[in-house]
């Protein structure tokens, strides 16, 4: 298996699946700065960017259809962590 990066965190990302929101946890490192959210739909189009601060983060769905997401999560351009989310 392939090493995580040094700064690898453990993201938990509930509920899971989401109907009107869904929270990110960051668990692991330290975030010293804000910290970017990407959410891309199953064919890898980037349908969402935001941008936080904090281990803990409230994604509202706001009009996205129902369907599985990836999401990849960076600081200071380093990679936190990624995963997998359904909306209903």
């Amino acid at each position: 298996t392939a090493a995580l990066p040094e700064n690898a965190g453990r993201v938990d990302a509930y509920p899971n699946p989401f109907t009107e929101s869904i929270t990110f946890k960051i668990e692991g490192p330290v975030l010293s700065g804000p910290a970017t959210l990407r959410l891309f739909d199953a064919l890898g189009r980037q349908v969402r960017q935001e941008v936080f601060s904090g281990s803990k983060w409230v994604l509202g769905r706001q009009g996205l259809p129902s369907g599985l997401y990836y999401y990849r999560i960076e600081s200071e351009g380093r990679w936190v962590g990624s995963g997998k989310v359904a909306a209903n």
